[in-house]
């Protein structure tokens, strides 16, 4: 008896889940084109509205499910780069697919499992369907994101905190293990 009516609870969870999936997804919807509404039509870094604009649908996949938006794409007239500007006002990259979080929760997901397979099935069990090349193309970029950061850090670089101090005279020496403090004369 007890085994049927666990049976019967599964199905009424998982339709509620999904229910509240769906309400949660029109909801982030909805916010994210009323915001659209008040950054929409102008690039973030130059401050300057776009011109030769032109409504389009755009599609990103999130942790909720995939939603459907209305972005206006054009020009900037400070660097002629074509946009736009709601993408990276949320800092999307121009052809990214998935929301921020959810390329977090993703990329979280590759680390924890042993295969790009292995995470899809993971990640469709809280209800997000993505292919295994889709994980794979997603690490490949944050890869080479991660590998450009590193190089730059390494060609600048550290600056002292406090260039203006005069070297010391003091040192630290370690003899068998016990730190000792010894003043250096430097004559």
């Amino acid at each position: 008896m007890k085994t049927e009516t666990m049976r019967l609870q599964t199905p009424r969870e998982i339709e509620v889940e999904a229910e509240g999936r769906e309400w949660t997804r029109q909801r982030l919807q909805q916010r994210l084109q009323d915001e659209f509404g008040q950054h929409g039509e102008v690039f973030p870094l130059s401050g300057q509205r776009l011109v030769h604009r032109r409504t389009q649908p755009m599609q990103l996949h999130t942790s909720v499910g995939v939603i459907q938006l209305r972005v206006l794409h054009g020009q900037d007239p400070t660097d002629k780069h074509w946009g736009c500007p709601v993408r990276e006002h949320w800092g999307l990259t121009c052809h990214q697919q998935f929301s921020l979080a959810l390329a977090d929760k993703l990329a979280f997901t590759v680390t924890a499992t042993a295969s790009y397979a292995e995470a899809a099935a993971v990640a469709q069990k809280w209800g997000v369907t993505v292919s295994d090349s889709s994980l794979h193309a997603l690490t490949q970029h944050l890869g080479a994101r991660a590998e450009a950061r590193t190089q730059e850090q390494l060609e600048t670089p550290p600056q002292e905190r406090q260039p203006e101090r005069a070297p010391t005279k003091l040192a630290v020496l370690m003899l068998d293990g016990g730190v000792l403090p010894a003043s250096l004369s430097l004559g």
